[in-house]
C-alpha cells in the first residue's frame, strides 16, 4: 500500500510540473503516467523471480505546438 501512496505522490509532483501527457515505462506500457507505471509494476511482480528490479526507464511524447514552427 505504501508503494501506491508513493506512486500517487510521484504522479502529483510531475503533473504539477506540467508532465501530464502520455508515457512509456520500460519501453512499453503506454498510457498516462500513473497507469503506465502501475501496469509495469503489476506485470513486474508476476515475473520478479526471473528478472531483477532495474532502474525505471520512463519516456514521454513531445507535442509541438509552436505556431511559427511548422514541424518538429
Amino acid at each position: 500500500m505504501e508503494s501506491l501512496s508513493e506512486l500517487n505522490t510521484f504522479t502529483k509532483i510531475l503533473n504539477e510540473k506540467g508532465y501530464n501527457g502520455y508515457f512509456h515505462t520500460q519501453g512499453a506500457y503506454a498510457g498516462k503516467l500513473k497507469e503506465s507505471i502501475s501496469e509495469y509494476l503489476s506485470n513486474f511482480h508476476k515475473r520478479a523471480d526471473h528478472f531483477p528490479l532495474q532502474d525505471l526507464l520512463l519516456t514521454g511524447y513531445l507535442q509541438w505546438s509552436g505556431e511559427d514552427k511548422p514541424r518538429v
